[in-house]
């Protein structure tokens, strides 16, 4: 269950009696050339075939609506009910902690006035056993049904962190209209809004193929993670698709603007009413406008059945293909005959678009067919080309042949910077995107570290260890020496310290235990994120040993609060005797920020590693109130190996850069990884002092003397650059 997820979007209810399926599949086959198999198709196929041998597939999700028995297990044996999260019509929903796995969970509780009214407590156990039957990785999972000594309902499910998609969709549109659409990527944009969409479409085709309609669809139930996952939720009118019992009337349930027009005729619907809906989801994800806008719920039932829905243009004024808008009209054709008979069809018709092929929503005509092979076929095209014009032009074959060598260098070398702006633009990304997940990691620590700090701490929690004394004899059993931190270090468990004067003991030892769990919890992850072994070899003894001969990315992981003490992962015996974190630089600035975002300080140099390295400090807080600080250390030339395993080849590069926005040199090395300046040394490398730097001067992708070629791409997150200089005299060869 989603955080403080609200739809005002008002349902109605009509009654019908089903209907007969109508219309068929209507397949269209292209006669200019053979289309080539598709090879995901062909592996999935064969996965599925695999699965079914090895274990039959399921049947039709069922829900008989009836009062369980025996009674269900108490709520309170198993979780510890926190804050309330949100609140609806038929439940309230509640952070909890489950006590046996110590997990942040979301209780859903039926409303204590509805306990007694034999309808509400029928659909609260039907939308618990149809989520329960639906394992999809975009269906939130079901943990457990439980109940209470008053009869109450509690369904606990797995903790969702995002925002839904009609969110997602408004903040893009407040920030189009605030800043200008024209200093936004909206093609870009576009084509993120379509992949979170395909993902919404294979769950639904998942659900289908379960016997199982949704009925509410609309961008208030799907919810995108802090991981770009996407969850689709709210499962309480959900029915069969094949009713078994054909005579009797059913109720039908919906948000008007997304009710299929034949359900609000009177009419059973199928699963063509889902992709109906779907139809009016895609029309605001690709136009950014609502397909039905009105005042009243009657008014958009009129708009609906009509199929009076607003122009298939952009919202802002931005060009949007035929193609695609074809695909929008299609899936929310007025007749179900005229729709996507499954979102099989939709789904396989948008990612045809977005691999620029053939679409049945718009097949191409006899010239889009020459046009489209055309462009998939361009060296056989320019070969026939070729033999043409000499066939007709042979007195000026030796000009032809002169200037095609010309054409084809010039595609070469285009090709040349094709290929090594997508390594360069991919190695940019990936530095940002290891930036961001070292950020989410403490921003998981702080959410968990404010949340555990709620609670009393647990008897039988994970208990952290002290620090290792300077010059301590004998040393601990688990105290292992690193020749990389130069330091005896604690890798097993986190580790404490306390400072040498005025420490509030009692409020120490409560804090201590209360952030033990969390950031033990933490240690995999720290030792994952921070690696740069392959993944075949990512178990937590190979982790640890490679932190302690080569250093991690993150070299300390710590928190501090004003009680008067450090937790920190990894301990050592590096702590001075009249060591204080209230009196260390991270920990006054963290206190100064009144947010609760991540902030990196400037390159500096270490003290206890001769790195360079970056600290990133967040001020944990609830309600405004200071909680604590978190920090981590990071050091930069571990982002030397992001650069060679995923930039150009190594013998076709000269050298590859990481610099800031004042010029100065963070990581450089040549192609096979070799430092080319000392970054260290605490002395800054500008790149005005560099060999380059009149290369840099031409811009972003400029040549001198047709020998070099320089290729640089943003790092945004930190207002960075990452650089690549090719040696093109090497690259053609």
């Amino acid at each position: 269950m989603a955080e403080d997820f609200s739809d005002k979007t008002q349902k109605i209810s009509v009654s019908a009696k089903p209907k007969s399926e109508r219309g068929k599949r209507t397949l269209s086959f292209p006669f200019f050339a053979t289309r080539r198999r598709d090879v995901d198709s062909e592996i999935s196929r064969t996965r599925l075939i695999r699965a079914k041998k090895m274990e039959p597939p399921p049947g039709d999700v069922h829900a008989d609506q009836v009062e369980l028995h025996p009674p269900l297990p108490s709520r309170n044996d198993f979780y510890e009910t926190g804050k309330i999260l949100g609140e609806g019509g038929q439940g309230i929903v509640f952070r909890a902690k489950d006590k046996s796995l110590e997990r942040i969970v979301a209780v859903k509780s039926l409303r204590a006035e509805l306990l007694n009214d034999a309808q509400s407590r029928k659909s609260f156990l039907a939308e618990a056993k149809i989520t329960a039957q639906l394992e999809h990785p975009s269906i939130v999972p079901i943990y457990s049904l439980t109940g209470d000594a008053d009869g109450g309902l509690h369904l606990s499910m797995k903790m969702l962190r995002g925002m839904t998609l009609a969110t997602y969709l408004d903040e893009t549109c407040r920030r189009y209209r605030d800043d200008g659409i024209n200093i936004y990527d909206e093609a870009k944009s576009l084509r993120y809004r379509l992949e979170l969409f395909l993902r919404v479409c294979d769950a639904l085709s998942y659900v289908h193929s379960r016997n199982l309609m949704h009925r509410d669809l609309k961008p208030g139930n799907i919810i995108i993670g802090e991981y770009r996952e996407v969850y689709l939720i709210d499962w309480g009118i959900a029915t069969p698709i094949r009713n078994e019992h054909p005579g009797a009337e059913t109720s039908t349930l919906g948000t008007p603007p997304f009710m299929a027009p034949e359900v609000l005729n009177g009419g059973a619907g199928d699963q063509r009413a889902d992709i109906f809906a779907l139809g009016v989801i895609l029309f605001d994800v690709v136009f950014l406008k609502a397909a039905f806008p009105g005042e009243t719920p009657q008014e958009l039932i009129n708009k609906v059945k009509k199929g009076e829905c607003e122009p298939f243009c952009h919202a802002f004024h931005v060009d949007v293909s035929r193609e695609l808008a074809a695909i929008v009209k299609k899936a929310m054709a007025t007749s179900p005959d005229e729709r996507y008979q499954s979102v099989e069809e939709l789904s396989h018709d948008l990612r045809n678009y977005l691999a620029n092929e053939e679409t049945t929503a718009l097949p191409d005509d006899f010239f889009g067919k020459i046009s489209r092979a055309m462009s998939k076929h361009r060296k056989l095209v320019a070969s026939l080309t070729a033999l043409i014009l000499f066939a007709f032009l042979g007195d000026t074959a030796w000009d032809f042949y002169h200037q095609r060598n010309v054409a084809i260098n010039q595609r070469k070398y285009e090709q040349t910077v094709t290929h090594f702006s997508k390594k360069t633009a991919m190695t940019a990304y990936l530095i940002e995107q290891k930036l961001g997940d070292l950020e989410s990691l403490l921003k998981e620590f702080s959410a968990e570290a404010a949340a555990r700090l709620e609670f009393p701490p647990q008897s039988d929690a994970p208990k952290p260890v002290p620090f290792i004394k300077k010059g301590q004899k004998p040393l601990p059993a688990d105290a292992r020496y690193s020749t990389y931190y130069g330091h005896w270090l604690k890798i097993d468990h986190p580790a404490f310290c306390l400072a040498a004067n005025n420490v509030d003991q009692e409020r120490t030892a409560r804090e201590i235990a209360q952030l033990a769990p969390a950031m033990e919890k933490l240690v995999p992850r720290f030792l994952h994120l921070g690696s740069l072994l392959p993944a075949e070899q990512k178990d937590l003894p190979e982790l640890k040993a490679e932190m302690l001969r080569d250093g991690n990315m993150m070299l300390w992981f710590y928190f501090a609060t004003d009680a008067g003490f450090l937790l920190q992962y990894p301990g050592s015996d590096a702590m001075p005797a009249d060591y204080d974190p209230r009196d260390r630089n991270w920990f006054k600035t963290g206190k100064t920020y009144q947010d609760v975002q991540v902030h990196w300080s400037k390159p500096y140099l270490g003290l206890q590693v001769k790195k360079l390295m970056m600290t990133c400090t967040q001020a944990c807080r609830r309600n405004g109130v200071l909680l604590g600080v978190g920090s981590f250390d990071v050091v930069l030339d571990r982002f030397r190996e992001i650069m060679v395993q995923n930039g150009g080849e190594a013998d076709r590069v000269e050298a590859r850069l990481l610099f800031d926005a004042d010029g100065n040199v963070l990581v450089s090395c040549d192609g096979k990884g070799n430092p080319i300046w000392e970054t260290d040394s605490g002395k800054t490398i500008h790149l005005q002092a560099t060999p380059y730097a009149a290369l840099f001067k031409k811009g972003a992708t400029a040549h001198a003397s047709g020998k070099k070629l320089l290729l640089v791409f943003p790092v945004h997150k930190m207002n960075w650059s990452y650089a690549e200089i090719i040696d093109l005299k090497r690259a053609f060869k």
